[in-house]
């Protein structure tokens, strides 16, 4: 008996051993069938249904008479139209419930095709809808919590289009990191999350093999997990490591390819390799994703094996399988098709040489106080921008001051607004930043200082309850002919302000502030300024459609300027004006595709793109 356990026990460590070896295996024996399972639905979520969605989404803000759908206005829209709020959330949960389907028909198609090594639309079709059909609506909402749960690890094996735009704004993160309170309990609530969610991670595999209660489920997933938590997280994470290395080698490999064929080639020759290596590895990051998701799942489900069952094969006609399989290889075809026009467009698009650069608060690279004379003086001279951004409020009487902040407490130690304070009073504060030390000026001041340099402004008019009622009218009044003169322009998170200038001064640019957009808005604004991190490619191309431009706040990586830059802002904001127009001299050498496609491939890179690229197409249409 001791040497049958030893035994045992033995066969068990061999298999710990084997199981990142075996989920290979499993996959590269029917690599193809999941690469295409894979590639089609995303091409069908990305180019049909999303599109769907969005113009639904649209509709329903156009119909409402709803400018704009961000969280500065979502608590309006519940309290006073609440029929739109309801259509709205009504979307919100189709949208979740396609996360849902999507996972489960992956699921199911990682299932079917280990057991029967082929890919069959039809019959995965049938096997979720069977399975969706068996779960109450109390266990749709256990599963919504569920998703909610697992999203600290879901997106590095499972990536979906639906939830692409469920992010922490950097503007909010950078604040949050900023106080050692909110962000050691941002951490904290992560590493609670991440450990119930690695907990609770056969939950949904066993949902759709296992008829059992959810509650069942659950502790069946805890016990599992306590078994084999460890071994999964190290064969996870190599697996995660093997993958990184190989896409990076790749991309290496045609980086030096198209360096050499730039070099010897003609340049349509060089053209048609750049657009076949941006194609190329962008199916290979789609591969990727593929052997990531199927090699992860196989290693889950390998610790259950006696808990699944194989999928029933209902009975099909050759006719439905074909015509199934026509419909998912036009959506292959149309990614396909689609890649390579928008890698012709990236690759020959001019727009990228006239990037607008805007120095943040008139800063660079720490070089003194935010929104000071001092420091606009030392960026203009090294960096020369062609915008400077600055924030301008209103005083105790009714004069403005070039301020962001509401209140004085970080920057001068005095916890007092600028509303407390007369012009006067507040040009003798001294504030500090960055080891500098600085005077408040007064925006007559710095307009003065920026017409001295011929330096163009980019004004966000800051608003508080406190202000007087014609303060927008007023400053549009008094300053929009110097503005005007000056090609300077204006721009403001409240709406108010937009519609305002636009009534009374449509001659003065502005542009309206959006820190995380859930739908493209529909304003009167001549341009969208549109925090980073939610900005996409379609944002980008609704705008120049719409006849506006789109600035990028606040990009401090390189990366995230090439992802810019790739998407086709107009216009780019930073306190790193050094690296911002180091990015744009590139663009405007024209030194090769190589460099383009290099850009463009690291930004898939990054993020393991599922193939729901950005290239940029667009036009300048401002001030340059």
């Amino acid at each position: 008996m001791t040497s049958r356990k030893a035994s045992e026990v033995e066969k068990g460590h061999n298999k710990q051993h084997r199981l990142l070896r075996d989920a290979l295996a499993v996959f590269f024996r029917d690599w193809f069938a999941y690469f295409f399972l894979v590639l089609a639905v995303n091409s069908l979520i990305i180019n049909l249904i999303l599109p769907i969605c969005n113009y639904v989404m649209r509709f329903i803000l156009y119909v409402n008479d709803i400018p704009f759908l961000s969280y500065t206005n979502i608590l309006l829209i519940l309290i006073y139209q609440p029929f739109a709020a309801i259509e709205i959330i009504f979307l919100v949960i189709v949208l979740f419930f396609g996360t849902f389907l999507h996972f489960s028909f992956l699921i199911q198609g990682v299932m079917y095709i280990k057991v029967y090594h082929r890919l069959d639309w039809i019959n995965i079709i049938k096997i979720t809808g069977k399975d969706l059909g068996k779960i109450s609506v109390f266990n749709f909402l256990i599963y919504a919590f569920y998703f909610v749960l697992i999203l600290p690890i879901s997106g590095v094996f499972f990536k979906s289009p639906f939830i692409s735009k469920v992010k922490l704004p950097n503007f909010l993160l950078d604040f949050i990191l900023s106080n050692t309170i909110l962000s050691t309990l941002l951490v904290a609530i992560y590493i609670i999350c991440l450990y119930f969610s690695l907990r609770m991670l056969m939950v949904l595999p066993l949902t759709f093999f296992e008829k059992q209660k959810i509650s069942v489920i659950i502790k069946k997933s805890w016990l599992l997990t306590q078994k084999n938590l460890w071994q999964l997280i190290w064969r996870s994470v190599l697996l995660v490591i093997l993958i990184a290395l190989l896409a990076v080698g790749l991309l290496y490999i045609l980086y030096f390819i198209q360096i050499y064929i730039d070099s010897i080639h003609h340049n349509r020759i060089a053209l048609l390799t750049a657009i076949l290596s941006v194609l190329l590895f962008q199916f290979m990051i789609i591969f990727f994703n593929t052997l990531n998701f199927v090699t992860f799942f196989n290693m889950l489900t390998s610790y259950t094996k006696h808990e699944f069952k194989q999928p029933a094969m209902p009975s099909t006609t050759l006719k439905k399988r074909s015509l199934l399989q026509i419909i998912f290889t036009i959506f292959f075809l149309v990614f396909i098709v689609k890649g390579v026009y928008d890698s012709y467009v990236y690759m020959t698009s001019t727009a990228a040489n006239n990037i607008v650069t805007i120095s943040h608060r008139g800063v660079t690279n720490r070089n003194g106080v935010q929104n000071t004379i001092p420091a606009l003086e030392k960026t203009v001279k090294k960096e020369k921008p062609d915008y400077v951004e600055i924030d301008v409020r209103e005083t105790k009487d009714n004069q403005f001051v070039v301020l962001h902040d509401e209140n004085l407490a970080l920057l001068a130690r005095i916890y007092k607004a600028p509303h407390d304070l007369t012009l006067d009073e507040l040009k003798q504060t001294t504030i500090r930043e960055n080891g500098y030390t600085a005077k408040i000026n007064s925006f007559d001041d710095y307009l003065a200082a920026a017409e001295k340099t011929h330096q163009r402004l980019l004004i966000e008019i800051k608003t508080t309850k406190r202000d007087s009622k014609d303060m927008v009218n007023n400053f549009a009044t008094k300053y929009g002919p110097r503005l005007r003169k000056n090609k300077s322009l204006v721009q403001s998170f409240d709406y108010k302000v937009v519609t305002q200038l636009r009534k009374n001064h449509d001659d003065l640019f502005s542009s309206y502030i959006l820190p995380f957009s859930l739908s493209f808005p529909n304003t009167v604004s001549d341009a969208y300024s549109l925090e980073e991190t939610t900005l996409t490619k379609k944002n980008v191309s609704t705008a120049h459609k719409q006849g506006k431009i789109v600035f990028a706040w606040t990009v401090n990586e390189v990366e995230d300027m090439n992802r810019m830059v790739i998407l086709g802002v107009d216009g780019i904001i930073t306190d790193n004006l050094e690296d911002l127009n180091k990015i744009a001299g590139k663009y405007a050498t024209k030194e090769g595709y190589a460099e383009r496609f290099f850009i463009y491939a690291n930004d898939l890179l990054s993020v393991l793109d599922t193939g729901n690229s950005e290239t940029p197409y667009t036009v300048s249409i401002i001030y340059k």
